[in-house]
């Protein structure tokens, strides 16, 4: 098998967000431009959980979205720390992003620390090359952005 080229790869990854910028235009026409930018992103899917120690990438690699030991949702710009939940000293915590589309950091016992406070089935949870990070519907919209 032939590995493909890092070049093509990235080419593939800024076209797919020019395709998905296309599309969220007409669905979020009133919302700012940080809300409608190209995606390009890596995501949570409904049903997904990042883990204690679990990392989520942008495309690009510059920004991480990090569940932490220490129970705390971060995301990091090169490494430093541009966003987080404020739910440390809760060891064990684990992010979820739910099927109500409700991004949810839960302690070890199941309890709520944190919140997305949004509700869209199927919704997801994307790190975007452009450092925001967001949850979005099946169509698009962005129903919260850490800006």
């Amino acid at each position: 098998m032939t590995a493909i080229p890092a070049r093509v790869l990235a080419i593939a990854a800024l076209l797919t967000g020019s395709l998905l910028a296309t599309a969220n235009a007409s669905v979020a026409a009133s919302a700012t431009a940080a809300h409608t930018a190209p995606v390009s992103t890596s995501m949570l899917k409904s049903g997904d959980k990042l883990a204690p120690g679990e990392n989520l990438f942008s495309a690009n690699r510059r920004y991480q979205l990090r569940m932490q030991l220490d129970g705390n949702l971060v995301l990091l710009e090169t490494g430093r720390p541009i966003w987080h939940s404020a739910t440390g000293r809760n060891p064990g915590a684990t992010a979820y992003m739910q099927r109500d589309g409700n991004l949810v950091v839960r302690s070890a016992a199941k309890l709520p620390l944190w919140q997305s406070g949004t509700h869209s089935l199927g919704a997801t949870a994307h790190v975007q090359n452009d450092g925001n990070f967001t949850v979005r519907t099946t169509t698009g919209k962005v129903l919260w952005a850490r800006r």
